[in-house]
């Protein structure tokens, strides 16, 4: 693909994200506004925009009517352990101040123990507290598994609870997304897909800061998913950086 088809190519499919202790309401609203002004420039919108659930408001205010999701991580990110009854405060107050979609972390330990029923039960009470319109992404954090086989496990409790999207990383702990557990996350996906009928999507995130990085997965994505998947609909690149390097 000529270099300058990329923009166009991979600018919709990402989730421009700032996951900072030092953010603030007025870092993210700089954050917000700089990315308009290039991407506006540019022609080409991210699909959304990720922050922490105190900033979702301050996003919402930047971005105006401009047509780019509001993403905020939430659940006690990015370890995920704290009461499910927390969890699912927070994941509403996001979406009570603008977020249009959320991005928890699957409860891994009980993952880990083979406490699957629990995981996905937890899963399954946020996404019902969702408004239908909330798309609801589920962090795997595939680095905590030990084998390729348990990235699989751990995608099929997020699916079976109800997620929209299967997400690799949160970026914030042991490690990000490889190649490898990115087509057991695919080959979860059309699994789940051909045993229940429903379309998931994927989320690849954690050291994916270049456009052929990015390339990578969305060619292994459309291997294995086709290219009905490589949409925003169906597919995100969770990234601080590739957005820079783009536009």
């Amino acid at each position: 693909m000529p270099t300058s088809d990329l923009p166009a190519r991979l600018v919709p499919l990402i989730d421009h994200t700032t996951l900072s202790v030092t953010d603030s309401h007025e870092s993210v609203r700089a954050f917000t506004a700089d990315m308009l002004a290039k991407c506006r420039k540019a022609g080409v919108m991210p699909a959304s925009v990720c922050t922490s659930p105190l900033f979702v408001e301050s996003v919402g205010i930047e971005l105006g009517d401009e047509p780019v999701a509001i993403c905020s991580v939430a659940g006690c990110f990015p370890t995920g352990q704290t009461y499910p009854e927390v969890k699912m405060l927070e994941c509403s107050m996001a979406m009570e101040n603008g977020a249009d979609e959320i991005d928890m972390v699957l409860d891994i330990g009980a993952v880990r123990m083979g406490r699957h029923d629990e995981a996905s039960s937890e899963v399954r009470i946020i996404k019902e507290e969702l408004d239908d319109d909330v798309s609801l992404k589920v962090i795997i954090e595939t680095a905590s598994f030990d084998s390729l086989d348990e990235i699989y496990n751990a995608c099929v409790v997020a699916l079976d609870g109800g997620a929209d999207f299967v997400k690799s990383s949160t970026g914030k702990n042991l490690g990000g997304v490889t190649p490898e557990a990115a087509v057991v996350m695919c080959l979860a996906v059309k699994d789940h897909r051909e045993a229940s009928g429903h379309m998931a999507g994927v989320k690849f995130a954690g050291g994916i800061s270049s456009p052929q990085d990015a390339m990578l997965y969305l060619a292994i994505t459309e291997t294995i998913l086709g290219k009905e998947y490589v949409t925003p609909e169906f597919f995100r690149i969770g990234s601080s950086s590739l957005l820079g390097k783009l536009v």
